[in-house]
């Protein structure tokens, strides 16, 4: 491990326990040695060996991300070090995605956003690439979103599938209307697949508003996406 970032130590999710860990710490050393060109290129050799983007996402750069919000939380980072983190692993996963070609075009469609102001959305992009990779047509609406804007992008595209974030609980009765609103709209069957922090304590709602409980375990996601695409392929016959 380079020493310049001993003193970060000791780290709760960049550890033994990761199978991947000495590519996750020389990525991490990498970025914080502000030498992201060299990270990215790291990336994509990891990429060139094997790695495909579920595997990437699900050991590499979660991991990441998970490590450098720990680090803010027991402020061995600072906001701007958490924000410069965060911005260059989503530098990476936009160049990395570019590299990648995803499978044909299926048909289906899905809408993917942050529910009101929150403005925590690397997660969510991580999930949209993923369908995007299943040969999905992602429209990726981002964070900040009035909910009128939400609402009539579903009743314009009518998507199959519905992925929203949440982080921070006190969210949930938006995300709940939100939910409510847009199968107002919808004029066939559609998955809602919800995510994030917020979601922690809040599985009996959950449960009871009939969603799906996305838990970022990429490996999972794929295999949802592809269980989605079975039902309403079942659904034509």
């Amino acid at each position: 491990m380079n020493s310049a970032i001993l003193h970060l130590k000791p780290f709760k999710f960049l550890t033994q326990d990761n199978s991947h860990l000495d590519h996750c710490l020389r990525i991490f050393e990498l970025i914080y040695m502000r030498n992201r060109q060299s990270a990215l290129e790291y990336l994509f050799k990891l990429h060139q060996n094997g790695f495909d983007i579920q595997s990437l996402y699900q050991n590499i750069i979660t991991p990441l991300l998970y490590e450098v919000g720990h680090l803010w939380e027991v402020n061995r980072f600072s906001v701007a070090e958490e924000h410069y983190f965060t911005a260059n692993i989503q530098f990476m996963m936009s160049h990395l995605y570019s590299i990648i070609e995803p499978k044909s075009m299926n048909g289906y469609r899905m809408l993917a956003t942050c529910v009101g102001d929150e403005l925590h959305e690397v997660g969510l992009k991580m999930v949209s690439d993923i369908f995007e990779y299943q040969g999905w047509d992602v429209a990726y609406l981002g964070s900040n979103l009035p909910k009128n804007s939400f609402i009539s992008t579903v009743k314009e595209l009518q998507p199959h599938a519905i992925c929203i974030s949440i982080t921070m609980d006190w969210h949930f009765s938006e995300l709940k209307s939100w939910v409510l609103a847009a199968r107002e709209v919808l004029k066939g069957p559609a998955k809602f697949i919800i995510g994030g922090l917020g979601c922690q304590y809040r599985l009996n709602e959950l449960d009871k508003l009939n969603v799906i409980l996305s838990h970022g375990d990429m490996s999972k996601l794929a295999a949802l996406v592809t269980d989605i695409e079975d039902e309403f392929k079942h659904a034509k016959n």
